[in-house]
């Protein structure tokens, strides 16, 4: 659940039959006026993640696909609250038969930095090959919504450093996470 950055409504996921999906619906938290609909369960959307100054929101999509292996794609969404077109943020892709990749989509988030039109967002767009398939390599970043643009994080150097943890999913593979001088960053 988001809150408008006015905090007089919120937007949910709401599934009334057990689906996979479900839909996102808005609620005018003042006036308590009947929910609204703005995304149905066709747009295979998990839940919102974040609700922008510029009246975007940010959703969390995913598609998993049968077979062997079984194939899950995750996205980040944005658009308009109000209804209209989505545009995707990024895309992180995995073909790696494990509980964890199945639920990818977890781990495949962001947020809008407060009072501005900033996401900052688990990149997925890199994938490595693991000896149980290939899954993404998540990489810490900055887009902004209204321009398209990837935005720069703010007082870092332009490279940033990581160190490499091994994978739940397959402990001898691992995978590069950004050092802690990064993440403070955001959390000051």
């Amino acid at each position: 659940m988001v809150w408008s950055p006015e905090s007089d409504s919120i937007l949910f996921p709401v599934s009334t039959d057990g689906g996979l999906w479900q839909r996102i619906v808005r609620l005018d938290a003042v006036a308590g006026a009947t929910p609204q609909t703005i995304l149905d369960r066709s747009a295979r959307c998990w839940f919102p993640l974040g609700w922008s100054v510029d009246d975007r929101v940010l959703l969390s999509c995913v598609e998993q696909h049968a077979g062997n292996p079984m194939t899950v794609r995750s996205t980040l969404e944005t658009m308009p609250v109000a209804g209209g077109p989505r545009t995707v943020i990024d895309a992180a892709e995995s073909s790696a038969v494990t509980s964890s990749t199945a639920n990818m989509h977890l781990y495949h988030y962001g947020y809008f930095v407060p009072g501005t039109s900033t996401i900052v967002y688990n990149d997925g767009s890199e994938a490595f090959p693991t000896s149980k398939g290939t899954v993404p390599a998540f990489r810490l970043r900055l887009h902004d919504d209204l321009t398209g643009a990837e935005a720069p994080l703010p007082g870092a150097p332009s490279t940033t450093t990581t160190h490499p943890e091994p994978l739940l999913s397959d402990p001898q593979a691992t995978t590069p996470i950004p050092d802690l001088v990064l993440v403070e960053r955001f959390v000051r």
